[in-house]
């Protein structure tokens, strides 16, 4: 039998039912910039860069940056800076988790006062949340897919039971 793949094109089945790609590998680009960048380059395959969630996540993403440390191993984390300069994940929740090791940085303003802009990634060697300021940087750009789960199939007949039209379920009293 084949195999349905819930994954676009280009992206792997990995873990808890999630796809992922490397998008670009040893990427050069401004800290400022990368974390748009990641957004936007994800956002063309309705992806979104790396989110981490708890120790699970962490130890995960880092076995991937270990594998792929090419030339930076630099893999680049889908956090961006909000309006009130704090930092949040790219789907818009609250970065909560921390790993055991990371720079201050993820705890203080992000973009403060217009200078300091950084972009933060998985340092492959450490596994330590490392901020990447202001010069050019070299990371590993990685997007995740979370396929929708698939529809449950209506009973359009309700043999043998009862339809309720308002939540359009079967049910059957017994």
């Amino acid at each position: 039998g084949s195999v349905l793949s819930l994954c676009p094109k280009k992206y792997e089945l990995t873990r808890n039912g999630e796809c992922y790609r490397q998008y670009k590998s040893a990427l050069d680009v401004s800290p400022g910039n990368a974390p748009s960048t990641a957004v936007y380059d994800c956002g063309k395959d309705n992806a979104l860069p790396v989110i981490i969630r708890n120790q699970e996540d962490q130890d995960y993403w880092w076995s991937v940056a270990q594998k792929d440390k090419k030339k930076g191993g630099n893999l680049l984390l889908g956090m961006v800076c909000t309006r009130d300069k704090h930092w949040q994940w790219a789907d818009g929740s609250e970065v909560i988790f921390r790993p055991e090791k990371y720079d201050a940085d993820v705890d203080a303003p992000c973009n403060d006062n217009g200078y300091h802009y950084c972009a933060i990634a998985i340092d492959a060697k450490s596994g330590a949340w490392k901020s990447l300021c202001n010069d050019d940087i070299t990371i590993d750009l990685y997007c995740v897919f979370v396929p929708a789960p698939p529809a449950l199939q209506q009973d359009q007949n309700c043999a043998e039971f009862e339809h309720d039209d308002e939540d359009d379920v079967c049910y059957q009293v017994g």
